[in-house]
């Protein structure tokens, strides 16, 4: 029931039908083709430390090249 003001009314049924969905068959197939799962990546510390040692020379020189190095590195 609604009240609006003073006046009560009700809702019938019919005002809430138009919310169904549609019960459409549709010729198109889910995908199934399941993804990959790619290899984490294992970082040696030698390349941990050499990618290190190049943020710090970057930082330095103060040129804001490190985000393209990391993103050169893929890191």
């Amino acid at each position: 029931m609604i009240q609006e003001g003073r006046e009560v009314r009700s809702i019938d049924q019919s005002e809430t039908e138009g919310a169904r969905r549609s019960t459409v068959v549709s010729d198109l197939k889910p995908d199934t083709e399941v993804p990959v799962n790619r290899k984490r990546h294992y970082y040696t510390e030698r390349y941990k430390r050499e990618a290190v040692a190049k943020v710090s020379e970057l930082r330095q020189s103060g040129g804001g090249e490190i985000g393209s190095y990391l993103r050169s590195e893929g890191l």
